[in-house]
C-alpha cells in the first residue's frame, strides 16, 4: 500500500513509469524511491526559480509586466 502511494506521488510529480520501475527494480526498500522523489522535487524547484528569473529579465526588456 505504501509503495502504491509513492508511485502515485511520483507520477503526479511528473516522473515516467519507466523511471519509477527502474528505481523500484534496483531498490531494496522505499528509501531509494523517496530519495528520487526528493531529488526530482528539488529539480522542479530550481526550474521554477530559473523561469522566474527569466521572466523578470524579459519583463525589463519587453515592458510587459503584469503584477
Amino acid at each position: 500500500m505504501r509503495r502504491a502511494r509513492l508511485v502515485r506521488r511520483a507520477r503526479h510529480a511528473g516522473l515516467s513509469m519507466r523511471q519509477i520501475a527502474e528505481v523500484i527494480a534496483k531498490a531494496k526498500d522505499e528509501s531509494t524511491l523517496r530519495a528520487m522523489l526528493r531529488a526530482h522535487a528539488e529539480h522542479l524547484e530550481c526550474e521554477r526559480r530559473r523561469i522566474e528569473r527569466l521572466q523578470r529579465h524579459l519583463c525589463r526588456w519587453l515592458r510587459c509586466c503584469r503584477k
